[in-house]
């Protein structure tokens, strides 16, 4: 009887200490959780952001390229004023389309990552 009663002591024992190593895991794989939607909200707040500043650049590249054809329609040929005016404006254009393609290629890296993170998410809360 004495036997049974020591082995029924380890095994609450065991249990009791299995159960805190799962509270344990469990919050661990809770606090990355937030973590990861944490990042997902922060990545979509860039993206929304980026989205914002690829429309002003492309209707500030619209801006321009009007203002463009404004110079050429009213230039003279020989003007260097109206010529500089518009290497001026196609410098610019350059500048915004450079820009333009930056932005855009790190709202797919944010896109990429969001879909990681989506990804880590799933697994997560699979477990």
């Amino acid at each position: 009887l004495s036997v049974l009663e020591d082995t029924l002591r380890q095994v609450r024992a065991d249990n009791e200490e299995l159960r805190n190593d799962a509270e344990s895991q469990i919050n661990e794989l809770t606090n990355q959780l937030h973590g990861l939607q944490d990042a997902v909200e922060k990545n979509a707040d860039e993206k929304r952001a980026m989205e914002q500043n690829i429309d002003e650049m492309e209707k500030e590249m619209a801006r321009c390229e009007q203002e463009l054809c404004n110079v050429k329609s009213t230039s003279e040929p020989a003007s260097d004023e109206g010529a500089s005016e518009c290497a001026q404006l196609y410098e610019k254009i350059s500048s915004l389309q450079r820009d333009n393609e930056e932005v855009t290629n790190q709202l797919c890296n944010i896109e990429d990552l969001s879909k990681k993170h989506e990804g880590e998410k799933k697994t997560m809360l699979a477990q």
